[in-house]
């Protein structure tokens, strides 16, 4: 899938994450999401409208 690091677009691995939610009767459905591999020190953060995640490094692992 494609990131945003440092303003370039970037391939990455990803998988699907499989969020489960219920509505106000109790039954339950589950939304796939793709979301991209991260290194130690990022984070993946989803801007609305915008289909690409941005990664940004929330430490230096170094």
């Amino acid at each position: 899938m494609q990131v945003r690091i440092d303003g370039k677009l970037v391939e990455r691995k990803h998988y699907i994450e499989h969020e489960q939610t219920s509505d106000q009767s109790g039954l339950g459905y589950i939304l796939p999401r793709e979301e991209p591999e991260l290194e130690d020190g990022e984070q993946a953060i989803w801007m609305l409208g915008d289909p690409v995640p941005t990664i940004i490094r929330t430490f230096d692992p170094a």
